[in-house]
């Protein structure tokens, strides 16, 4: 996440929705990037719960106009023999 304006940008909550959010962790819960510094990260992971491609849409609520942003998330659970 980048703040490009003219004030911080504070990501204030996030939620993940979809047929396999169980299988994606996002951290922090909240950020906030304070105007002109550099950009931050949420950390995305996934641990798959089955084999097979795994979805969720990730919203992140946050005080810059366009709030909230929907990401789509995907991972592929494969199989371990």
């Amino acid at each position: 996440m980048s703040e490009n304006g003219t004030a911080a940008l504070n990501i204030t909550s996030h939620s993940l929705d979809g047929p396999d959010a169980a299988d994606f962790d996002v951290s922090p819960a909240t950020l906030s990037i304070a105007d002109g510094s550099a950009p931050q990260s949420l950390s995305i992971q996934c641990a798959p719960g089955a084999a097979g491609l795994r979805t969720a849409l990730l919203t992140v609520n946050h005080t810059a106009m366009g709030s909230p942003a929907l990401y789509s998330l995907t991972c592929l659970g494969e199989f371990l023999l």
